[in-house]
């Protein structure tokens, strides 16, 4: 990551879990609560861990590279600018992550 690199989060991570992010990316990791600390932290943001991004994004988040959705589906996104193939942002999902625990489940039930 780049000088200016920083991690934004508006999920709320144990401090053992961000402390590995911290670990893994070698770098800052901001924890959002309200879209004015959103709109602050994206200034240097190369990673954004949320459901919400500004319309506005590449004026506000002028490093943003890549965008970690919560959701397995980005439905929510389907007609934002930074689904655009030329928007330069990676844009990954959870899709799959909760696979164990529902299966899990299903044959507890």
């Amino acid at each position: 990551m780049s000088d200016h690199s920083r991690v934004v989060t508006a999920f709320g991570f144990a401090p053992a879990s961000l402390e590995k992010i911290r670990e893994a990316a070698n770098t800052e990791v901001i924890t959002v609560h309200n879209d004015n600390e959103l709109l602050t932290a994206l200034r240097d943001a190369e990673v954004l861990c949320g459901p919400d991004v500004p319309e506005n994004w590449r004026e506000v988040a002028p490093h943003l590279r890549w965008l970690q959705f919560p959701g397995a589906g980005i439905d929510k996104l389907r007609h934002h600018p930074i689904l655009r193939p030329d928007s330069g942002v990676l844009v990954t999902t959870a899709s799959g992550v909760h696979v164990t625990n529902i299966t899990n489940m299903c044959f507890a039930v």
